[in-house]
C-alpha cells in the first residue's frame, strides 16, 4: 500500500522516494510496525504520511495487547486464577417438594441480614413489620 502511494515511476522529475519497490516498502511496514522507526525511510506524500500514522497506532496497539496477554498470564500462573465468588441462592419460600426448607418471617430476616442483604436498619423496620402483623 505504501508503495503505491508513495513511488510514481512516471513523475518527472524522477521520485526521490525511497520506497522504490515492495521488498523496500515491507521493509519499512515492518520497522514501523515494530516500533523501531530508523529513519532510513519516510513517507512524504500526505496519503504516505496518513497511512505511516495509521501503521504506528497499530504497532502500538499490537504490542499494548500482547504486553496485556502476556502479563495477564504470568499472574495467573504466578499467583493462581481469581475467580469470583459464586452468588449464594437464598432459598426464602421453598417448593414443597424442594429439600430446602421454608423459612419463617424472622429466620428470613435474619438469612438475608447475614447475607448482606439487609442493612441494620433495614432489618430493624422488617423485623418490626414481621411482628406487627405475626408472619
Amino acid at each position: 500500500l505504501m508503495w503505491n502511494v508513495e513511488y510514481d515511476p512516471l513523475a518527472v522529475p524522477p521520485s526521490t522516494t525511497q520506497f522504490i519497490n515492495i521488498p523496500a516498502s515491507m521493509w519499512w511496514g515492518i520497522v514501523t510496525l515494530c516500533t523501531v522507526g530508523y529513519g532510513d525511510m519516510f513517507p512524504v506524500t500526505i496519503a504516505g504520511r496518513a497511512i505511516a500514522g495509521v501503521t504506528m497506532l497499530c504497532g502500538l496497539a499490537l504490542f499494548g495487547i500482547l504486553t496485556s496477554v502476556i502479563g495477564r498470564a504470568l499472574m495467573a500462573s504466578l499467583f493462581g486464577e481469581e475467580k469470583e465468588p459464586e452468588p449464594q441462592v437464598i432459598y426464602l419460600d421453598a417448593p414443597s417438594d424442594d429439600p430446602a426448607p421454608v423459612l419463617s418471617g424472622l429466620e428470613r430476616l435474619v438469612v438475608l441480614r447475614s447475607a448482606g442483604a439487609l442493612n441494620e436498619d433495614e432489618f430493624e423496620r422488617a423485623k418490626a413489620q414481621v411482628l406487627a402483623t405475626g408472619a
